[in-house]
């Protein structure tokens, strides 16, 4: 334990020893490193308070990422499936002194309007453009409207179609993952019910006495060993069931972060290499039958809950 202590403290010193610049401790959100994925990466004018400001934008397929110019430090981005509309607009004069904002959406096809449109329309233009971006109210922007700044229309409609290309693929991307979620949600309300618990802890407990028979009768005959044999067979078969409906019910992160999924996978999986013809020894999966009782403390919640005080309390302070 001392050696082990020894080596702890070396790694840390090590460690600090290295940290030796305010680079190392910065950990704010970078813009992933381009490895072909960057659909857009461009310098331009975006407004900010009021104020037209260079911004670096990067595009990829699911995030649209704005950082100060030559920096790769993210200020703010745009899930590319929240955005709901993309708009060029542009400042048309119709007096010396009075100037509006036109829409160059088509009204009646919701359709961008050709280039052609775009330098034509109206008989005062400035050679201004800009992009209208909004996002979702309940989204991550929380409805905030962007505003993206280029020197013609032209380099404005060509953005905006590589812009909504991107939306439309990584909108469908996202129903996609919501119909997977919306799949989830009956059978996860079927995984919490009580019943599916009352079954599944009763389930742990006669396997834990079937093993507990079975290890009372090292040498059963061959009538009582293939009842156990059978038992045993049902009880995995059982599990490994119950472990498929809990990782597709609460796939991904909420299953992950359960340790207690993880006991289960290990079980489970040694149980199954235990059926197979060349699979692990007898006394191992006689040891597996009564390690499957102390998944009964993952579905009690009041037993968990004791069960982890009393490990903190066992564990030196």
């Amino acid at each position: 334990l001392n050696f082990l202590y020894k080596m702890i403290l070396r790694s840390g010193r090590r460690f600090l020893a290295g940290i030796d610049d305010q680079k190392n401790l910065d950990l704010r959100p970078k813009i992933p490193v381009n490895r072909g994925e960057f659909k857009l990466d461009r310098v331009q004018p975006t407004l900010l308070n009021g104020v037209w400001q260079e911004r670096r934008i990067v595009c990829t397929d699911s995030i649209l990422y704005f950082a100060l110019p030559n920096d790769d430090f993210v200020r703010d981005h745009i899930p590319m499936e929240e955005i709901i509309l993309i708009e060029i607009m542009r400042e048309v004069k119709e007096s010396a002194v009075e100037s509006k904002y036109t829409s160059l959406i088509d009204p009646r096809s919701k359709q961008l309007k050709s280039a052609g449109d775009c330098i034509t329309e109206g008989s005062a233009v400035t050679g201004t453009a800009s992009i209208q971006i909004r996002t979702v109210l309940d989204g991550f922007n929380s409805g905030r409207i962007y505003y993206l700044q280029s020197d013609s229309a032209e380099s404005c409609v060509e953005m905006v179609k590589c812009l909504q290309k991107i939306v439309g693929v990584a909108k469908l991307r996202a129903e996609k993952a919501s119909k997977f979620r919306k799949s989830q949600k009956p059978l996860r309300t079927f995984y919490n019910s009580q019943l599916f618990q009352l079954i599944s802890s009763f389930l742990i407990v006669s396997n834990f006495v079937v093993s507990i028979i079975g290890a009372q009768i090292p040498d059963a005959g061959e009538g009582t060993q293939g009842i156990l044999d059978q038992l045993d067979v049902f009880f995995i078969s059982a599990f490994t069931a119950e472990l498929c409906i809990n990782a597709y019910a609460n796939w991904f992160k909420q299953f992950s972060l359960n340790m207690w999924n993880w006991f289960d996978v290990l079980i489970v999986s040694l149980s199954l290499v235990g059926l197979s013809p060349a699979g692990i020894s007898l006394k191992f999966v006689l040891l597996l039958r009564s390690c499957r009782v102390l998944r009964i403390f993952g579905k009690l919640r009041a037993v968990a809950k004791i069960f982890s005080a009393l490990s903190f309390a066992i564990l030196p302070m």
